[in-house]
């Protein structure tokens, strides 16, 4: 049998909520929403015209196609920066 590869990643707040709400409305486990946006996403990417896209337009056309409340994706995949202190002299 042929071993798995283990794939991690740190997730911001905004991706956290929206797995958590899917898991719960869905029933599923974290691995299966996983699996379905990358089964989704690389649908998507195969398309002959997706394929010709950079990146930028390949992005800019999936956000065009988000419902009206539903962030950006730096929103959903960068999370906000908190200020560093000055440190005590």
């Amino acid at each position: 049998m042929a071993t798995r590869q283990s794939i991690t990643f740190r997730c911001t707040r905004e991706m956290d909520k929206r797995i958590t709400k899917l898991m719960k409305e869905r029933r599923l486990d974290c691995t299966s929403i996983i699996k379905l946006a990358l089964y989704m996403l690389s649908s998507h990417m195969s398309r002959p015209a997706v394929r010709k896209q950079g990146i930028s337009e390949v992005l800019a056309g999936i956000e065009a196609k988000r419902p009206a409340r539903f962030p950006s994706f730096a929103t959903f995949a960068v999370e906000p920066k908190t200020p560093l202190r000055r440190r005590p002299k």
